[in-house]
Order: structure tokens, then C-alpha cells, then sequence
């Protein structure tokens, strides 16, 4: 069995994707044959994070997970919850884009100063832990700090998280 999953983690693409996993573990007429996810995605809503993570989590002995593309923004957020289980990198794979979170659509409140002190102290204790646990140099903090994007090609991304295997 095979699902892939190339995309923006939103309400309708994440919502088709865990019903797609179930549906098809659930279906499954073979319980020996494991469910081969291939994923990738550019990022999204950090909300929905949870919810794919959760899903692989309850079924790891079922599904065997490969990342194919890019895991960027929120999809750095999913690695750093799948520690704990094996995950496949395809020779096609090629890093991952990490930022501090920020809000600036046309929905979000109004960027006044208690909602800025809120967002610096989450983003800071997300730098802080990169910092810790994922060989971030401070150089690389200070960017995010900034504001900025940090690309991770595919070695950095093997190295800070060793419980990816290539393929």
C-alpha cells in the first residue's frame, strides 16, 4: 500500500490525509503489509502539526514513513516529533527551511506590543531549543532571531535527526 503526501499542511489537504491513512489501515486485507507514506511539504498551519504526527505515532507498527522532497516550516515541526521511530529519506529529499513562527495574514490580530512579547518569548524558547538539541550554531540562532529563513540541505538534516535512514 502506498499514499503520498506533497503538500501545504491546511485544514483540507491534512483533513484528506488522515482519512486516506486510516482508510487504508483500516481496509488493509493484509496485516503484514505496512502502509508506505511519502511525504513531503512546504509547510502550513503549525495546528495541524499534531494531528498528522498523532496518526503516525498510533499506527508506527503499520506504516513505514519516507520523506520524499522538502520538509520545511511546520514540516521541520513534524520531524522534531517523530524522533522516536524510524523514518526513510529517499535520494530525492533535499533538507528542510526553518524559521520563527510570525503572523501576518489578513486574519491574524493586530501586532500590538503584548502580542509581540508573546510571540518573541515562543520564538526564542523555539531558537533556544534548536540551539540545545539541534546543532544550531549561534550564528544560525542569531539569523533566526532576525527573522530570517534557515536552509538545511539533506546532510544537516541526517546529522541533526538519527533516526533518519537513507534509503
Amino acid at each position: 500500500m502506498v499514499l503520498i503526501f506533497d503538500d501545504e499542511l491546511v485544514i483540507p489537504t491534512v483533513q484528506d490525509f488522515c482519512d486516506a491513512v486510516y482508510n487504508k489501515l483500516v481496509n488493509n486485507s493484509n496485516p503484514d503489509d505496512k502502509l508506505n507514506i511519502y511525504f513531503s511539504t512546504c509547510g502550513g498551519d503549525l495546528d495541524l502539526v499534531k494531528p498528522i504526527t498523532d496518526l503516525i505515532l498510533k499506527y508506527r507498527n503499520h506504516i513505514k514513513l519516507y520523506l520524499i522532497l522538502d520538509m520545511d516550516s511546520a514540516g521541520f515541526d513534524i520531524l522534531q516529533h517523530l524522533t522516536d521511530i524510524p523514518i526513510y529519506v529517499t535520494n530525492t529529499f533535499r533538507g528542510s527551511l526553518v524559521h520563527t513562527s510570525h503572523c501576518d495574514s489578513a486574519r491574524d490580530i493586530d501586532r500590538n506590543k503584548h502580542y509581540r512579547k508573546s510571540e518573541d518569548y515562543w520564538n526564542d524558547k523555539f531558537i533556544k531549543n534548536l540551539l540545545d538539541n539541534y546543532h544550531i550554531t549561534k550564528a544560525e540562532g542569531d539569523l533566526l532571531k532576525r527573522g530570517k529563513d534557515l536552509l538545511l540541505d539533506r546532510n544537516r538534516i541526517l546529522h541533526i535527526f538519527p533516526n533518519l535512514i537513507e534509503e
